[in-house]
């Protein structure tokens, strides 16, 4: 799972103070609301915060990573579909007792996804190389469409070095790669082991060998394990028109409430009364709105992905284009 939510979620809300202002994606202003300006920002931030602005933007950022959390919950027990976090599990490659020529061609293997919905993805767990000499300075690289991943690592002959890589790739094949001019790679050759129980595995993940040109029993030295995992990330982009609103409210609600106990409040600065209705108000619309967002699931993710969003309820789905 991602540690940071992507590029599609940020700024949802924006600054309207900020200078230049913000151009948020729902056209939405956190200090639009009542309560909320970088005035008030600057006598609640504290130690942790430069400037009132910068409060501001943290809090947005910490609002997006709570409705992310609640809205994960909420597919956890809405009884319409079930969410499958792993499509498939597979080990591709196996070590022989045979070893290649050198090359100075890159070479190793490819994995493949075909699902029938957009959230699905290639998750590399880890990679092993095996050569019969020493081989310093080996270029491993992972090519994810247009991005490509290297690393440099030194193996000892006769040796299994196994690499964590921990990558949710994009693209729908992947390809991980070996060059060295004078690596004696071990001859290993396709193998898949493994899977998760789930229908039709082999017609979801699949991997072969790759020479540079076409696919090969052959995967030059690497063994690789990778999962078929869905993107809750990528559903919750895919949702991302309908955050705003929940986002802002969100972050006005954190921010009043920690208004309520600086250091900094007194009677001169803010009536403490009036900021405690504030976030109260501010906090009911935020749960009015997720609990409408939470019903409309269903009908928002129909069709969306019959394979990580499984159908669960007894009426039949006619599926989207």
């Amino acid at each position: 799972m991602h540690t940071t939510f992507p590029d599609c979620l940020r700024q949802l809300v924006g600054i309207r103070a900020a200078c230049p202002p913000d151009e948020p994606g729902s056209g939405l202003f956190l200090d639009d609301l009542e309560g909320i300006s970088l005035t008030t920002a600057a006598l609640t931030a504290s130690g942790n915060d430069a400037s009132g602005l910068q409060l501001l933007r943290r809090k947005l950022e910490h609002a997006t990573q709570a409705v992310s959390a609640d809205l994960r919950a909420a597919l956890e027990q809405q009884g319409s579909f079930r969410w499958r976090a792993e499509l498939a599990a597979t080990q591709v490659g196996g070590f022989t007792g045979s070893w290649l020529a050198p090359s100075p061609t890159a070479r190793g293997l490819r994995l493949s996804r075909r699902t029938s919905g957009r959230l699905s993805r290639i998750r590399l767990r880890w990679v092993e190389l095996l050569a019969q000499n020493d081989a310093p300075a080996v270029q491993l690289s992972i090519h994810d469409g247009s991005q490509t991943l290297v690393r440099s690592l030194d193996l000892t002959g006769g040796q299994v070095q196994r690499i964590e890589i921990d990558y949710v790739a994009a693209a729908e094949q992947v390809y991980i790669l070996a060059q060295h001019p004078t690596a004696r790679f071990n001859d290993s050759r396709t193998a898949a082991v493994g899977g998760c129980g789930c229908s039709q595995p082999a017609a979801r993940l699949t991997g072969r060998g790759w020479n540079g040109l076409h696919t090969t029993a052959q995967t030059w030295g690497l063994r690789a394990d990778a999962l078929l995992t869905c993107d809750d990330w990528e559903l919750l982009c895919l949702l991302r028109h309908r955050l705003g609103p929940l986002v802002r409210e969100r972050a006005a609600a954190d921010l009043l409430a920690e208004r309520l106990y600086s250091e900094r409040m007194n009677a001169l600065t803010a009536d403490p009364d009036r900021v405690r209705q504030l976030r109260d108000e501010t906090r009911a619309r935020y749960d009015q709105l997720l609990a409408q967002l939470v019903r409309q699931l269903p009908e928002l993710l129909r069709g969306l992905d019959a394979d990580c969003l499984a159908c669960t309820a007894a009426r039949s789905l006619h599926l989207l284009p």
